[in-house]
């Protein structure tokens, strides 16, 4: 029984670091160290301010507050400074040492421990009773470890269903979408540096608080009470996902909380059987080793060990044998039914045609140089944008060809933003972009990337991935990131790619083959529909068949919209077969531009006749 009270009495606050340190190390997949730092400082000011008669809940506020300033700085060094994440961490760690020894009211020396401070603000088990948050739950029982048990119970609780609630908003989902897929939740119009900072906060406030929960329940605090609670932050997740699994994200909250329960379960058995108290790190060491090779194994040999998994399995196990054959059978030898995607796309309200243009200016780079290695030796200089003029009229379907290093992902990459001009401007519908950043040209861009990976976020669903597209012109809210009549509409839209999409909603997309992420890809980049569609090689990773489903999807859905459109391509047959105008790129300049029957009339061998000089690969020759 009193390892079991141990476990829980520890191992809550645990769990609420734990917490922290996934949202940090998931979730925004940044290596965080500050959190050793800012546990110590969330006990540390918490505790004097208690010690000077300030009310236990306010002086808890102000110990989470100054963690999540430490999470700012850590932020702010990172995506402001572009220092590197793992180093800024240690930064904020080293500056927290000091700044908590000069809270605790000293300068010198390398450790301290506030418990005198503190007994002589007050006396324990005496008429002056507990000053900390947890004498409102402390004196329901005899022993006031039950009553500590029950708050941080029901704290843990809370916060378990907070985040959920907080991570299913558009601002939640935004920050995931950042944290697994950068380059994807650009183009989405996600703000990803803003997003980390909110995110490092929130991780650090949480550790923070973790560290005045545990400091004011034992009524002390030292300096170096931090040391290796990284390690127990990283253990607890590991735990927690190998044990307890991690399919939704609710699960996977639950399991990192229960990890951390765990985990203070395998330390108090140690101690319990005698092992030295001193040696505690060592132990932590060894744990995670153990862990982290549990995992290897795991994967090497392929062997489930899953609790809840197994759980489920066994209450529900034909209904679930049931849906994946089913699944199975829709996604083998599916085909994309793209003229009913075309006439699908079509009929959205939020995407409906109006009369435009055709002799308006949509896309104009005018005079584009972009250098790179211009500070390096002359030989390593390369001019990949040479004065680059190009107008792109509204409803055009460009394509581009050229050999490698010819200037075509250069040129997308300076539209999208990815590039700074070293000269020249870029006009999109009139607007000078030249200086807007990378997110807030997705307002009207849309991009489609070589990689069927690089566009989506994996350990999300389908419909959190269509979810966050659908926002891509838009301010993000903590409104709830979707609802039954946006379901219904991306429903709708999937169906007629005869995928079985549509019943597989909550499906994360990293479950789904290049084919059907590309497809799910190409709804995203215009399902709000954008003034420039960018196709960057978006079929070479595809096998033929596959590629030859997604381009006629992709025709239909250019055609339909009338979308203007830029597809850059290594495959002359398809360069030439589809869109009404086709650009040839080399040595950072356009050579070639071609329109109209004359481009109708184009052949390979034409192509190759024109342009002895130009080097192309098999690849462009023969597709």
């Amino acid at each position: 029984m009193d390892i079991i009270l141990d476990t829980l009495i520890f191992g809550f606050p645990f769990a609420i670091l734990a917490l922290g340190v996934f949202i940090s190390y998931r979730v925004l997949d940044f290596a965080d160290l500050s959190c050793e730092g800012t546990y110590v400082l969330g006990a540390a000011t918490s505790l004097v301010m208690i010690a000077n008669g300030n009310n236990a809940i306010i002086a808890t506020i102000v110990g989470v507050l100054a963690g999540a300033i430490g999470g700012l700085i850590t932020g702010l060094l990172n995506t402001k400074l572009k220092i590197n994440g793992l180093l800024a961490g240690i930064i904020t760690l080293t500056a927290c040492f000091s700044i908590n020894l000069v809270i605790f009211g000293i300068r010198k020396g390398t450790d301290f421990s506030f418990a005198d401070t503190y007994n002589s603000f007050i006396t324990l088990n005496s008429d002056a009773g507990d000053h900390t948050i947890f004498r409102f739950f402390g004196g329901l029982f005899s022993i006031r470890k039950y009553g500590v048990i029950l708050e941080l119970g029901i704290i843990l609780v809370a916060l378990v269903a907070i985040l959920y609630a907080f991570f299913g908003t558009e601002v939640g989902m935004s920050m995931r979408a950042a944290g697994m897929n950068n380059k994807m939740a650009r183009t989405q119009g996600i703000n990803t540096d803003f997003y980390v900072i909110i995110g490092l906060m929130i991780s650090n406030a949480l550790i923070a608080f973790a560290g005045s929960l545990a400091g004011q329940r034992d009524y002390t605090a030292s300096s170096t009470s931090g040391t290796g609670m990284i390690v127990v932050g990283l253990a607890s997740i590991i735990i927690g996902e190998a044990i307890f699994g991690k399919r939704s994200f609710i699960n996977w909250l639950v399991s990192v909380s229960l990890g951390a329960v765990v985990y203070y379960f395998i330390i108090a058995i140690a101690l319990y059987l005698g092992f030295p108290s001193h040696l505690l790190k060592v132990l932590y060491a060894i744990l995670i080793v153990i862990i982290l090779a549990i995992g290897f194994v795991k994967e090497k040999y392929h062997i489930e060990f899953n609790i809840y998994d197994r759980i489920k399995n066994a209450i529900f196990k034909k209904k679930n044998t049931d849906t994946a054959i089913e699944e199975l059978r829709d996604s083998e030898g599916a085909t994309l039914n793209t003229e009913e995607v075309a006439k699908e796309l079509s009929t959205i309200e939020e995407n409906e045609i109006t009369t435009d243009n055709p002799f308006k200016s949509m896309l104009k780079v005018s005079h584009a140089t972009k250098v790179f290695n211009r500070s390096g030796n002359k030989e390593d200089v390369k001019v990949a944008l040479n004065d680059m003029s190009i107008d792109i009229k509204d409803g055009e379907f460009v394509t581009i060809i050229g050999g490698n290093g010819s200037g075509k992902s250069t040129f997308f990459n300076c539209v999208s933003g990815v590039y700074k001009l070293e000269d020249g401007q870029i006009f999109i519908n009139g607007k000078d972009v030249t200086k807007t950043p990378e997110y807030l040209r997705a307002r009207y861009i849309g991009r489609v990337a070589q990689d069927p990976y690089q566009g989506t976020a994996q350990n999300m669903s389908i419909l959190e991935n269509l979810s966050i597209a659908s926002r891509r012109n838009r301010r993000k809210t903590l409104r709830w990131g979707f609802n039954a009549s946006n379901t219904k509409k991306y429903k709708e839209l999937l169906k007629p790619l005869n995928l079985g999409l549509e019943r597989r909603m909550g499906t994360k997309i990293g479950l789904l083959s290049g084919g059907q992420r590309q497809a799910v890809t190409l709804l995203m980049a215009t399902l709000e529909r954008p003034d420039v569609l960018f196709l960057d090689e978006h079929t070479a990773a595809l096998d033929p068949k596959t590629a030859k489903t997604v381009l006629e999807l992709t025709d239909h859905i250019v055609k339909t919209n009338h979308l203007t459109t830029v597809m850059v391509t290594h495959n002359m047959k398809d360069a030439i077969k589809y869109g009404n105008r086709l650009l040839m790129f080399n040595n950072g300049k356009c050579i070639y531009d071609v329109s109209g029957e004359e481009k109708k009339n184009l052949t390979v061998e034409a192509l190759l006749k024109k342009f002895e000089n130009v080097e192309f690969t098999d690849k462009d020759i023969l597709g």
